[in-house]
């Protein structure tokens, strides 16, 4: 498994987290618990943060900043994984590159 996720680190494959979703499904483990997002931000992956079926889980995107916000995520990790987000969809380029100008604007992200 760690040679997969070094390959996948690696190559900046896309992993799309949807925290509140994990645990209700039984996907992240409990008994010990660290989950998925917290180590793809601290290791610097390609992620996001997502809500998943919002009207199953009852959970919005805002929910989520604030669970994994609860777990020692930054702003700045959830800036990164905004920006991931956008980077990795598969919008047009040009589309892409104006989406994320709006998404710097917002937060005052000077480009040079």
């Amino acid at each position: 498994m760690a040679v997969l996720f070094t390959i996948l680190f690696k190559d900046r494959v896309h992993f799309e987290t949807c925290p509140t979703s994990s645990i209700l499904t039984g996907a992240q483990p409990t008994d010990v618990f660290y989950h998925a997002t917290v180590r793809f931000a601290e290791d610097g992956a390609n992620f996001s943060i997502n809500s998943d079926d919002p009207m199953v889980t009852n959970t919005w995107t805002e929910q989520e900043y604030e669970l994994v916000r609860s777990w020692g995520l930054s702003e700045a990790h959830i800036v990164r994984g905004n920006v991931n987000a956008i980077s990795s969809s598969f919008l047009a380029a040009g589309e892409k590159k104006a989406m994320l100008r709006k998404l710097y604007e917002v937060y005052h992200i000077q480009l040079d």
